[in-house]
């Protein structure tokens, strides 16, 4: 009976689907998709965090943090 033969698959990590964001007009500190399909509000002033661009969002209103594991 031959052995199996079996392949380790590299470890493969989503990196950047969730980021840590900070609106620039409230400071408050939020955690939003990295890649969006819809537009990006702050969830305590309202105001504009990012626009969805067809890869990774454009941060309209907020600075990025960091990528969350």
């Amino acid at each position: 009976m031959p052995e199996e033969q079996t392949q380790e698959k590299p470890e493969t990590r989503e990196r950047g689907t969730f980021a840590e964001v900070e609106c620039e007009d409230c400071g408050n500190e939020q955690v939003i998709f990295a890649r969006p399909s819809n537009p990006i509000t702050c969830e305590v002033c309202g105001s504009e965090l990012a626009q969805p661009r067809g890869g990774l969002a454009d941060l309209t209103g907020s600075t990025f943090i960091d990528y969350l594991d």
